[in-house]
């Protein structure tokens, strides 16, 4: 990928969340990659190897950007779930798209 392309998936993003650290990117990305529709918080603690701390921080911040909804289980309240919102899957759609464009770049 050109660092202009790069540069242009950083700049979406931004325009998105807002501030945002790479520990953001990447657990967000890390919910565009899954094959489920939710995610819970402890797997991407795991897969990630990132603190439930730092994970916890990037949580609420996408959730206070409305690009995430975080939602407790109902039988397990120790468990929580995420899932993308629309405006979540509307950055997704983006960065799929600028994805797609970087043949041959």
């Amino acid at each position: 990928m050109s660092v202009s392309k790069l540069i242009g998936l950083l700049e979406k993003a931004e325009e998105y969340i807002g501030q945002h650290s790479l520990r953001d990117v990447k657990v967000l990305a890390y919910l565009y990659a899954s094959e489920h529709d939710i995610v819970y918080c402890q797997s991407i603690i795991r897969d990630l190897d990132l603190s439930a701390v730092s994970v916890t921080r990037s949580l609420k911040l996408l959730s206070d950007r409305d690009m995430i909804t975080l939602s407790m289980d109902t039988e397990d309240t120790r468990k929580k779930s995420v899932s993308l919102t629309d405006k979540g899957n509307a950055l997704k759609l983006h960065v799929i798209q600028i994805m797609g464009n970087t043949n041959g770049s």
